[in-house]
């Protein structure tokens, strides 16, 4: 299947992002069995308030646990653009975490390694790296932002890994 878009050069990019997206990441239809569940009553759900802006994309929603009405699940998130790729879509983003999940109360959100393997301030603590006198300065990189809990911080091709808990206020 080939998609050809004439457009001016910033509508084209985003076309570009938008289009690969949905052509790799399709929906994925998911079942339940009925077992010690009511029977569930409506015909479109999502565990998202609101949609996301078009420059961020959900990596991954895994349940890690769930027992009663408290849920876990890794989440990730990524910006798509890249830097100076869009006037405006290649921006840095905030999205407040609050805002993010549908019909659930957040009890907690930490930030986790790509892998979720280890907590984001334990992994910093941990990666120190002490540079000698003919490399001090030549750190190009800008400082990762510090999730405070609150808002996702979200920089041009940038992914950000969570473990969250949710209650469910249904």
């Amino acid at each position: 299947r080939h998609l050809l878009s004439v457009t001016k050069i910033d509508e084209g990019i985003k076309f570009f992002r938008e289009h690969a997206l949905k052509s790799v990441w399709k929906p994925i239809i998911a079942f339940q069995n009925e077992y010690n569940n009511p029977p569930l009553n409506y015909k479109t759900w999502s565990l998202l308030k609101t949609d996301l802006p078009p420059q961020v994309n959900i990596l991954t929603i895994e349940p890690l646990n769930q027992n009663k009405d408290r849920l876990s699940i890794l989440f990730r998130i990524e910006h798509i653009y890249e830097p100076n790729e869009h006037p405006t879509l290649s921006k840095p983003i905030s999205i407040r975490a609050d805002k993010i999940f549908n019909n659930h109360k957040m009890l907690e959100i930490k930030e986790v390694t790509l892998g979720a393997n280890m907590y984001k301030n334990e992994a910093f603590k941990r990666l120190k790296w002490t540079l000698d006198e003919t490399n001090e300065g030549k750190n190009q990189h800008p400082e990762v932002s510090i999730f405070d809990g609150k808002t996702i911080q979200l920089s041009p091709m940038q992914i950000r890994s969570f473990i969250v808990k949710l209650e469910n206020r249904a």
